[in-house]
């Protein structure tokens, strides 16, 4: 580095030093203890979710874009994406339908 004047440096010709850690202790730069396997979780996270709901909603959401294939549209591209989006989402239905009966998710 040059011997001029920069916001580190105020003086030209004093050496450079390295800082000083904030803290000798090296449990405090590790972080903090959380126990073991216990997952960290926020109060919002406990609240019970409408499950059932947000699957009816997803159903009927597929079930409209199906239904939105009897349009006044010539192309195909469009029933193409219909198609697709109403598949995917019932999809995400049956999968999560399959990985609560397998006790993989809660």
């Amino acid at each position: 580095m040059g011997q001029g004047r920069w916001p580190g440096n105020p003086h030209p010709t004093a050496p450079r030093t390295r800082r000083a850690r904030l803290t000798k202790d090296p449990i405090a730069r590790e972080g903090p203890t959380v126990a073991g396997s216990e997952p960290v979780t926020s109060p919002d996270q406990h609240k019970p979710g409408h499950r059932k709901a947000g699957q009816i909603g997803a159903v009927l959401s597929a079930l409209a874009l199906l239904a939105m294939i009897c349009g006044n549209h010539e192309g195909r591209v469009e029933d193409i994406w219909l198609i697709g989006l109403a598949a995917l989402l019932l999809i995400i239905v049956i999968g999560d339908v399959v990985l609560r009966r397998s006790g993989l998710r809660s």
